[in-house]
């Protein structure tokens, strides 16, 4: 009886292998900047763990600091896991998570605690590149909300000095973004159900859109370079363009009101022609240049303090420049005399314009700190920070000196609140001599009487 029971014996262990099989899921993408960077990840479900691989398809081990993904679309509160190789030739896995735009901090209690595997080499692998990998459990809640998984990746040549998870790390030369779906089959890549019990890794495919890199461009890599490019430029347009409406042009227009004013009624058209139609078209051409970056790389609209913060920005200057409008309409159109020179509004709208200075300061800062985060924009920021260090300074103070004027100019409108024509819609501009003549103060400014 029992060889006839041979035939269902090995059904059995077959069925038994059959869930595995089936089970098999995964996914895989690269990001391709070539001659400087070609980083690949793979991840593969099975048995509720996903183990991903790191590979830098460029560089031999020896030449390889560490190499990170952080599970998101942006590197700020991404949890992060960081994995290099230690001289002993152990691997270390540091979970961490940035909190601003600086080395990210160690998580105390990661929701879902990595450990590192042994890679495992294929066909697919350049014979100069390096696999680091980890496994973590399943998110299954996140996995059945949606089977794509937004991962940005970072590489350094510089390896810790230590061997523990909160070791320093030397900052990355390489940064970009993947898209994993994590719902392809890869069950015809697993070569048996318990193969994979040790914590090893399954053999996943190469990525559907991998070419092994080389030295003669490929439409992949003419894709992407062109698509990094393009994003490369929209965001030094979208800095510039920020950059001089907040910080050249908008100072320059407060800096007229403090100082001009007492000397001549042309500084209010000075002022307004710079906050306004100078400034508004620049202003408004760079904030919207953010979003379309940002869709460039598939990224995440206002998912971090620099991107809200600047609409916030934008949006009080737009506030302020009805303000202005509304207060100078209001003033032109009162009849004389002007009693009060500075009522709550207009108080208001000074406090507003200052408010607004600080805010740009704040904001092109943390811009820059963004930049210097990328390896292709390092030293542009370097020398955009050392520019903003002398503006941060010399704004305030030529401000701080103007303030000298202000009793020439309360003496002045309290001599002109009662013209009866007031010039230049109540700002006019008078002259020690001229302040004390009620007949000079009341007389119409005219030019060519004959």
């Amino acid at each position: 009886m029992l060889p006839s029971r041979i035939p269902i014996l090995l059904l059995s262990l077959s069925l038994s292998f059959l869930p595995k099989a089936l089970g098999l899921k995964g996914g895989s993408d690269c990001s391709s900047r070539l001659p400087y960077s070609h980083f690949c990840v793979n991840a593969t479900i099975e048995n509720e763990v996903v183990t991903y691989e790191l590979t830098n398809m460029l560089d031999a081990e020896s030449d390889v600091g560490w190499m990170a993904i952080g599970f998101g679309r942006t590197m700020l509160q991404s949890p992060m896991a960081i994995l290099w190789k230690n001289p002993d030739g152990t691997m270390t896995v540091s979970q961490r998570v940035a909190v601003w735009f600086m080395e990210p901090f160690v998580e105390r209690a990661p929701d879902r605690i990595a450990t590192p595997v042994e890679p495992k080499r294929h066909a697919w692998h350049p014979a100069k590149s390096t696999t680091f990998a980890f496994q973590v459990p399943v998110n299954r809640t996140k996995l059945a909300a949606s089977p794509i998984e937004d991962l940005v990746w970072a590489y350094s040549p510089s390896r810790p000095s230590t061997n523990g998870p909160h070791a320093r790390l030397a900052r990355h030369t390489e940064v970009g973004y993947l898209k994993l779906d994590l719902s392809t089959d890869l069950s015809g890549q697993s070569q048996t159900g318990s193969s994979n019990n040790n914590n090893q890794p399954s053999n996943p495919t190469p990525p559907n859109d991998f070419q092994a890199p080389s030295t003669h461009s490929n439409s992949n890599s003419t894709k992407s370079g062109s698509s990094s490019s393009n994003h490369g430029k929209t965001i030094l347009a979208h800095a510039f363009l920020l950059t001089f409406g907040f910080l050249l042009v908008l100072p320059i227009g407060v800096l007229t009101g403090r100082w001009a004013r007492t000397f001549t009624p042309v500084w209010f058209k000075v002022h307004w022609i710079l906050n306004w139609p100078v400034a508004l078209p620049m202003i408004a051409l760079g904030w919207c240049l953010g979003p379309i970056a940002v869709n460039q790389h598939d990224g995440t609209h206002f998912s971090d303090p620099h991107k809200q913060w600047g609409t916030v920005l934008v949006s009080i200057y737009l506030v302020q420049i009805i303000l202005g409008r509304h207060i100078h309409q209001k003033r032109a159109e009162q009849a004389p005399p002007i009693k009060k020179n500075h009522p709550p509004l207009n108080i208001l709208h000074v406090v507003i314009g200052l408010v607004i200075l600080l805010g740009a300061f704040l904001q092109v800062k943390t811009g820059l700190d963004k930049l210097k985060y990328s390896p292709d924009y390092y030293n542009v920021a370097r020398v955009g920070e050392k520019i903003w260090n002398f503006w941060a300074v010399a704004v305030p103070f030529i401000y701080i000196v103007g303030l000298y004027f202000l009793p020439k100019q309360f003496g002045q409108e309290r001599a002109n609140s009662g013209a009866a024509a007031p010039q230049e819609g109540g700002y006019m501009s008078l002259d020690d001599s001229s302040a004390n003549d009620d007949v000079e103060v009341r007389r119409p400014l005219t030019l060519n009487q004959g």
